[in-house]
């Protein structure tokens, strides 16, 4: 957080509205958009279904 509030701070006050990561102009996604549009969550998917093929083939 101390990145965010240090790369928006400025003596300015119309210059910190401006460029407010918070502010009204923040883009937003919803979760599961992101777990679909993320490449990790893509890997992560891959990993877990991959993992549980290993363990099923290994301890039956």
């Amino acid at each position: 957080m101390s990145t965010v509030v240090d790369a928006v701070e400025s003596d300015d006050e119309a210059e910190t509205a401006r460029r407010d990561p918070f502010g009204d102009e923040a883009i937003e996604i919803d979760e599961a958009t992101l777990r679909r549009m993320s490449p990790a969550a893509w890997v992560d998917g891959v990993t877990r279904r991959l993992d549980s093929a290993v363990q099923r083939f290994i301890y039956r």
